[in-house]
């Protein structure tokens, strides 16, 4: 959290954040909107200096036209942490966040795999298979893919919704709802350097609105199955963008010329130090939640509840939720539907 570590900055914004957060003229309103929670809960000087660019770069929506879902969770920092952390004290804020685990090897793919070979004695899973239509035939769905045709007594959609009423005929005000959905899209960009700046820190948040990319991390620190041993860095870096917005449209020829550029500009790598340069371009990122997320995304969960398709997921959900909350909400549902046999 940046409210943690206020000894960081400068003086003069240090103190910016310190006083508007002891004096805070907007504690006495109620939070309607992003931006007004982070006002209400962090001050003037913790919005303006980080909370509020950075939010806007990554979601690339005003923050006055999302709603709290997301942020109200957030706890409001005692006082005194905020003034030990202006004073250089260490605190830890946000203990559910602290620690986190991550597979030795193999990436986050490997955990995928794990959940599959506990499943595949007596489950079939189909890849690489493109659903065509799905449609009620009596009392069994049917599912029509380039792979063939399948029945079952019951369907629980993993894929976006934005994909899935591509194949489900469902009424008009329905499958004009997802358009009105928003999301962002991302590129991630894998970057071998022979040498860096950046020390032994995992991730960096960026807000300035000049550079690129929001977010970059080292992956050589999540241990020696991610660190070729060659003495190289590699770096992955996170740019979100809007679908059909200005970032859709660049190549990634020119992704990897200005990513190049602001790592340079940063001061986390010289221009002869960079070995290799990848990008990878993915349609569904983060679900953006503006001001009228819940209600659209409520419209098309409940539609699907009542012809009896379950919804699991970020995507499928319309939720901006992590992989462990993905898996609790699944052995949830697993365990209603295991209730119901």
């Amino acid at each position: 959290p940046f409210e943690n570590d206020l000894a960081a900055l400068p003086d003069s914004d240090k103190e910016y954040c310190l006083q508007e957060f002891l004096n805070n003229p907007y504690e006495r309103y109620k939070a309607n909107n992003m931006l007004q929670y982070f006002l209400k809960t962090f001050g003037e000087g913790i919005t303006r200096t980080y909370l509020q660019p950075y939010n806007e770069k990554i979601w690339k929506f005003d923050s006055s036209c999302l709603d709290t879902q997301m942020v109200e969770r957030i706890p409001k920092p005692p006082k005194e942490d905020v003034i030990k952390s202006a004073n250089g004290v260490e605190t830890e804020d946000y203990t559910h966040q602290l620690y986190f685990y991550y597979p030795k090897k193999g990436g986050f793919q490997s955990l995928v795999d794990a959940y599959a070979s506990k499943i595949k004695h007596k489950t079939k899973i189909f890849n690489n298979t493109k659903i065509q239509n799905i449609y009620k035939d009596n009392q069994s769905w049917v599912i029509k893919t380039d792979n063939g045709e399948y029945n079952a007594k019951r369907i629980i959609n993993c894929m976006p919704l934005h994909e899935l009423f591509k194949c489900l005929e469902a009424p008009k005000s329905i499958i004009e709802t997802p358009e009105k959905m928003l999301y962002n899209s991302i590129y991630i960009v894998l970057v071998r350097v022979n040498d860096d700046t950046i020390g032994d820190r995992l991730a960096i948040t960026i807000p300035d609105k000049d550079i690129i990319f929001n977010r970059l991390s080292k992956l050589n620190l999540l241990g020696k199955d991610y660190n070729p041993g060659d003495g190289k860095s590699t770096l992955l870096i996170e740019i979100t963008f809007r679908p059909q917005s200005y970032l859709s449209t660049l190549s990634k020829q020119q992704i990897k010329n200005r990513v190049i550029k602001d790592l340079i500009n940063c001061g986390f790598v010289k221009n002869d130090d960079i070995d290799d340069i990848i990008v990878k371009k993915y349609k569904y990122a983060y679900v953006i939640y503006d001001l009228l997320h819940r209600c659209n995304t409520d419209k098309v969960l409940n539609y699907l509840q009542s012809i009896g398709i379950k919804s699991n997921g970020r995507f499928a959900q319309f939720e901006y939720m992590n992989s462990d909350h993905v898996a609790v909400n699944s052995k949830k549902l697993a365990r209603q539907l295991n209730e119901k046999i």
